[in-house]
């Protein structure tokens, strides 16, 4: 019995303003743009963008393109949005343990 092995794969050029960004990186460049929007992407291309958005309109190639030039400072904002949650909480969580130290509930080593 033969068997066969279906690949499937995106291919995109070096040219393409989508080369080397990830389909969930693209996702965040258009939610920026298009908050909450409904679309379906195929591959990483302004092509592959199909809109199912009956609030808002497709963005432009233009705007589809400038909104993934701004991937690098999206993730960035994130991941120091990211640090700034962690740190308050570290801090938080101190704060509760020194409280109920102080309030004798948690004795000390």
């Amino acid at each position: 019995m033969k068997k066969t092995i279906l690949t499937i794969c995106t291919v995109v050029s070096i040219s393409s303003p989508c080369f080397g960004y990830s389909p969930s990186e693209i996702a965040k460049a258009l939610q920026e743009i298009r908050p909450k929007a409904e679309y379906v992407l195929y591959g990483t291309e302004y092509k592959g963008l199909v809109w199912k958005d009956k609030r808002q309109s497709k963005p432009t190639e233009n705007e589809f393109n400038s909104a993934l030039n701004r991937i690098p400072d999206i993730l960035s904002t994130e991941i120091t949005a990211k640090s700034e949650e962690e740190k308050i909480q570290k801090e938080m969580r101190l704060i509760a343990t020194e409280s109920l130290l102080n309030k004798g509930v948690i004795l000390e080593k």
